[in-house]
C-alpha cells in the first residue's frame, strides 16, 4: 500500500514537475519569440534609419549585420538540436531553422537594400555634385544680375528713355544724309567699318538685331562662301556705361563750371552730364542743323533746358565760349567729319582760346592718335599734360573696357599762349 502510495505521489511529483518544466520551457520559448520580436522591431527601425540616411558605410553595415544575425540565429538552433535530443531537436530545431533561415534572408533583404541604398546616396552626392556646380554658375549670375540691377537707377532709365525716342528718328546707321563725306571715310578704312552709335545701341540691343537679321557683326571675305570676318564698329557717341564711367570716375565734381561738348552730335554728353554730374552750364556745338533740331526736342520733351542749351555753331567762332569753359569734351570729333586743312585751323584754334589754367580736356581718341593723321606739330608744346584714368572699373555688362582706355583726360598747364600767332587761326 504505501509503495503504490509512494508511485502515486511520485507521479503526481513528476507530472507536477513535467508541467513545470513544460511551463518553464514555455516560458522560455515565449520570451525568445518575444526577444525576437523585439530584436526584429529593432531590426525594423534600424534598417529605416539605414534607408533614410543612406550612404555607402551603413549599407555595408547593415550587410553585415543582417549576415550575422542570420548565422547566430542557425547556430543557436543547431545548438538547441544536440542539447534537447533528437525528437525534441527536430521539433524545436525545425521552427529555428525556419527562424534563422528567415533571419538570414532578412538580412539578405537588408544587403540588397543597403545596396540600393549605396547606389542612390552615390547618385544623389553625383547630382548634388551636378546641382552645386549650377548652383554656383546661377548664384555667381545672379550676384551678377542683382549688380546690374543695383547700376540701374532712374538717370540710366532716363538716358534710356531719350535713346528710344532717337532711334525711333534716325535710320539704322544714326547717319544723315549729308554726312557723305563721313561715310566716305569709313569704307576708305582698311578693316569694313560700319557706324553704329553707341547711345542708341548696347550690346544687348546689337546682339537682338543681329539675331533678327537686321544687324550684322561681320562680313564675308570671298561672296558665297562662308568665310567671313568681324565688321569694324565705330561710334561718334558716347554709350550710357561711358558717359557714366565720363561723370562719376574721370571727371572731378562740375559744381559751378562750365562744359562744352565740340560736335554734340545726338546730344549724349549733354544729357549724360545733366544725370551725372552738377555743371551749371552744359553746352553744345554743332553743325550740323537737323542735329541740333533734333538735340532741341529732346530737352524740351525732358525738361533740360535750365542747364543745357545747344548752339548752331562752329567751333572756330566761340572764342569766348571756350576761354570761360571749365571742361572741353572731343569725341572722335574731327576726323571724320573735316578735310585734314580744316582739322589743323579747329585744332589751332581751340589751342590758342582754351587756354584757362586748369582746365579739362576729354578727348577720344588721345591728342596723339587724333593728331597723327593731320600734322603731329600742330600739338603746342606745354599747352597740356595728361592725368592718368582708372578704367578698372564695373559698370554693368554693356561695358566695354577697351572703349573706357579710349577716354584720355588733360589739364591746360598755363595761360600763357606759346609759338602759335593769331594768323595760324
Amino acid at each position: 500500500m504505501r509503495g503504490e502510495e509512494r508511485r502515486k505521489r511520485e507521479g503526481k511529483n513528476g507530472g507536477r514537475e513535467g508541467k513545470n518544466r513544460g511551463r518553464e520551457r514555455g516560458r522560455t520559448e515565449e520570451e525568445r519569440g518575444e526577444e525576437r520580436r523585439k530584436r526584429g522591431e529593432e531590426q525594423r527601425k534600424r534598417g529605416e534609419e539605414q534607408r533614410k540616411r543612406g550612404g555607402k558605410n551603413r549599407g555595408r553595415e547593415g550587410k553585415n549585420r543582417g549576415r550575422e544575425r542570420g548565422r547566430t540565429e542557425e547556430e543557436r538552433g543547431e545548438e538547441r538540436r544536440k542539447r534537447e535530443g533528437k525528437n525534441g531537436g527536430r521539433e524545436r530545431g525545425g521552427p529555428e531553422e525556419e527562424r534563422g533561415r528567415t533571419e538570414e534572408e532578412r538580412g539578405r533583404t537588408e544587403e540588397e537594400r543597403g545596396e540600393e541604398q549605396r547606389k542612390r546616396g552615390e547618385e544623389q552626392r553625383k547630382r548634388g555634385g551636378k546641382n552645386r556646380g549650377r548652383e554656383g554658375k546661377n548664384r555667381g549670375r545672379t550676384d551678377r544680375d542683382e549688380l546690374d540691377n543695383l547700376l540701374v537707377d532712374n538717370r540710366k532709365v532716363m538716358l534710356q528713355s531719350i535713346a528710344d525716342d532717337l532711334r525711333a528718328r534716325l535710320p539704322l546707321h544714326a547717319m544723315l544724309p549729308s554726312e557723305t563725306s563721313a561715310q566716305h571715310k569709313m569704307q576708305q578704312q582698311a578693316r569694313p567699318t560700319v557706324h553704329v552709335d553707341g547711345f542708341l545701341y548696347d550690346d544687348e540691343l546689337v546682339d537682338a538685331l543681329c539675331e533678327e537679321g537686321t544687324m550684322s557683326r561681320s562680313y564675308c571675305l570671298s561672296c558665297g562662301s562662308y568665310k567671313t570676318a568681324p565688321l569694324e564698329f565705330l561710334s561718334h557717341s558716347f554709350s550710357v556705361s561711358e558717359l557714366q564711367f565720363l561723370y562719376q570716375n574721370v571727371l572731378p565734381d562740375l559744381s559751378g563750371r562750365t562744359l562744352v561738348d565740340v560736335g554734340s552730335r545726338l546730344g549724349a554728353v549733354l544729357y549724360g552730364g545733366y544725370v551725372y554730374s552738377s555743371a551749371s552750364q552744359l553746352v553744345g556745338l554743332e553743325l550740323s542743323e537737323e542735329f541740333v533740331q533734333l538735340q532741341n526736342d529732346v530737352l524740351q520733351k525732358y525738361q533740360l533746358t535750365d542747364r543745357v542749351q545747344v548752339l548752331h555753331a562752329d567751333v572756330c567762332t566761340q572764342d569766348v565760349l571756350l576761354q570761360n569753359a571749365d571742361v572741353l569734351v572731343m569725341n572722335n570729333v574731327f576726323e571724320y567729319f573735316m578735310e585734314p586743312a580744316e582739322q589743323v585751323r579747329a585744332w589751332r584754334f581751340i589751342m590758342l582760346m582754351f587756354r584757362k589754367k586748369g582746365s579739362l580736356l576729354v578727348t577720344v581718341p588721345g591728342l596723339q592718335e587724333s593728331l597723327s593723321a593731320v600734322q603731329q606739330e600742330v600739338l603746342l608744346p606745354g599747352w597740356v599734360e595728361e592725368l592718368p584714368v582708372d578704367s578698372d572699373v564695373y559698370l554693368g555688362r554693356d561695358a566695354d573696357p577697351d572703349a573706357l582706355r579710349q577716354i584720355h583726360l588733360y589739364r591746360v598747364i598755363g595761360e600763357e599762349q606759346g609759338p602759335v600767332s593769331q594768323n595760324q587761326k
